[in-house]
């Protein structure tokens, strides 16, 4: 009986380890994502200023 509990806290241990891992993973590329996003409005940004810029 202690044994098998044993086992099943082992267990679960590896699965929230590997779960933990894949969360920070997943945060990482989030943020690239993210980063991405933002150099991409920021780029959008400027061009449309520049177009309403040589439209006057």
């Amino acid at each position: 009986m202690i044994g098998s509990l044993k086992l099943t806290i082992d267990t679960l241990r590896q699965t929230i380890n590997s779960q933990n891992a894949t969360i920070a993973s997943l945060q990482k590329s989030m943020d690239r994502l993210q980063s991405a996003y933002d150099k991409a409005v920021k780029e959008r940004d400027d061009l449309n200023g520049r177009m309403n810029r040589s439209k006057k």
